[in-house]
């Protein structure tokens, strides 16, 4: 005849509701992994890319596969690295990023004059919504 002790049963039920637990954590970690935001830009967005047209408030740009054409010395070129981007006005390194969108981004970023340029030693705070369609790269300035 065989004989259940009571130290047996206890430790069944610790290896249940430690099981229990593990499978909890492990769902409490894939969703929030899922839904989080990013903390760069993703790779579509960068590299080199050339003014195409727009104003102050909304631009559009072209992957720069050479020169860009139409455009002023280093006027017109913007890189865009996975935390931040440069122009010719200076360079921004995110401080926030929240998908809005597929392939649509909302960016806070921290802004500094480049030395010897219109804006130098200024720093600014700006934020804009990054979005790629059909190879052009689309930014737009929100107050």
């Amino acid at each position: 005849m065989e004989r259940w002790c009571p130290t047996q049963q206890m430790l069944g039920v610790f290896l249940m509701k430690k099981a229990l637990l593990i499978g909890f954590a492990a769902l409490f970690l894939a969703t929030g992994t899922a839904y989080a935001d990013p903390i760069n830009l993703p790779s579509t967005m960068l590299g080199n890319w050339c003014f195409k047209e727009g104003n102050e408030v909304r631009q559009t740009y072209i992957r720069n596969v050479g020169v860009c054409i139409g455009t002023l010395g280093s006027q017109g070129i913007l890189i865009v690295w996975p935390d931040g981007y440069g122009s010719s006005v200076g360079t921004c390194t995110i401080k926030e990023i929240k998908k809005l969108a597929i392939n649509v981004y909302s960016v806070k970023l921290n802004c500094k004059g480049l030395p010897k340029g219109q804006y130098e030693g200024q720093t600014w705070d700006e934020t804009v919504e990054f979005s790629i369609t059909s190879m052009q790269l689309k930014i737009t300035w929100v107050p």
